[in-house]
């Protein structure tokens, strides 16, 4: 098998995986009435993320299934992983933006959308930009401490001048990728894993 059949092959794995037989309907109404309320441009993105979002949660449940931690043979598939994981932030973050633009014209506000959104882009900023989500509007940023935080390290203050490297990290309870994000206006920092938002996007029309 070449390249392209391995990633053809671990595509029709994840869409058939027993484990979440309902996620890729999910993902089909869901990019639907965002097309239907937001434009079709979002179908576009979605249709694709949403192929991401399924090969990446096989991946997931394979880090949860594994009892053994990453060996080095597998190194790859971890930068693989991550690599993933942050190129579907950054797209999803795009549909999420769009999709809050075109909210604004209309009477009925979705808050949720918006919510979800600034979620997304404490993330998405240090990723793209490698800067903390809302720096440029704050002049003064507390010293940042690492997470977890230990006895013995000393916090270290924050230039906001495109030096900043987001904490990485596995969830070890879903296998998820998950950042160690910086809230400049709730002062907090805390992991966000790439399934919680997954899952917080497919449940955004839900009541």
């Amino acid at each position: 098998m070449n390249a392209g059949d391995h990633i053809q092959a671990a595509m029709t794995l994840a869409m058939a995986d027993g484990s979440n037989p309902d996620i890729h309907e999910k993902w089909i109404e869901v990019m639907h009435r965002f097309g239907d309320r937001f434009g079709v441009t979002c179908i576009t993105t979605m249709t694709s993320d949403s192929r991401t979002d399924l090969l990446l949660r096989a991946l997931e449940l394979e880090k949860v299934s594994s009892k053994h931690p990453v060996s080095l043979n597998k190194l790859f598939l971890l930068d693989f992983q991550v690599m993933l994981s942050e190129v579907w932030i950054l797209r999803s973050y795009e549909v999420l933006r769009t999709a809050c633009q075109r909210n604004k014209k209309e009477a009925k506000p979705c808050e949720k959308l918006k919510a979800l959104r600034d979620q997304f882009a404490l993330v998405r900023m240090p990723i793209a930009k490698y800067e903390i989500a809302g720096a440029d509007r704050t002049p003064v940023i507390a010293e940042l401490g690492p997470m977890p935080p230990r006895p013995d390290d000393v916090p270290r203050p924050y230039l906001n001048d495109g030096s900043y490297i987001i904490p990485r990290g596995l969830n070890p309870d879903t296998g998820s990728v998950q950042w160690c994000a910086y809230d400049l206006e709730n002062e907090t920092q805390d992991w966000i894993s790439r399934k919680e938002l997954s899952d917080k996007l497919l449940t955004i029309f839900d009541q």
